[in-house]
């Protein structure tokens, strides 16, 4: 008994060569393997990028940091309690309240400090200084002090490495100059009025 045997036919019913046929359709299917392959190494890359995106809003989130600076992006600083604005400020130069309030001397946390006890000084101004201190993990003469240095380190253009950490933060300043001037508290502690 002999067996029926396919042969591939063209729409003209000639003949295809059955070995072209598989040559064609292995190199198809060679170009589509490469192609998935590579795509799932796009989705494998774009997932790990979205948990690590999670990862990052779910620590904002928890801190609520990203509610807090948009706060003080729209200017409802009165919506916030003074540690939750500081935790807002900090996160305009990317560290922590911690960070900013360690023990330690490094001369760009010193500036941040100073200026966190001005703008604390300026949008807080019904808390006493020993308040402040306490948030500063300080006595008051520490705040006094520092809204000294402010006003010192303000007026010095030349004193670069403050202006610098003036800057993600310098349109509080700019907010409020417009009616108060900007040492007018710290001014009368200095000269001892």
């Amino acid at each position: 008994m002999l067996a029926a045997v396919f042969c591939p036919t063209t729409k003209d019913n000639t003949m295809v060569n059955i070995d072209e046929l598989i040559e064609k359709n292995s190199r198809t299917v060679y170009h589509y393997t490469i192609v998935i392959e590579q795509l799932k190494k796009q989705k494998k890359d774009i997932e790990q990028e979205i948990e690590m995106l999670k990862k990052d809003v779910g620590v904002l989130m928890n801190n609520n940091i990203i509610i807090n600076a948009l706060n003080v992006i729209e200017g409802k600083y009165g919506n916030l309690k003074s540690d939750e604005f500081i935790e807002a400020i900090c996160g305009f130069w990317g560290i922590t309240s911690s960070k900013l309030f360690e023990k330690n001397r490094i001369e760009e946390l010193v500036y941040r400090r100073v200026i966190m006890a001005k703008l604390l000084k300026i949008y807080y101004p019904k808390k006493t200084l020993v308040n402040f201190g306490k948030m500063f993990d300080q006595d008051h003469t520490t705040i006094i002090r520092l809204l000294e240095n402010f006003d010192k380190f303000y007026m010095d253009s030349n004193n670069i490495k403050f202006q610098e950490a003036l800057k993600p933060v310098a349109h509080f300043f700019l907010d409020i100059t417009k009616t108060n001037n900007l040492f007018e508290e710290s001014s009368v502690v200095a000269n001892g009025s």
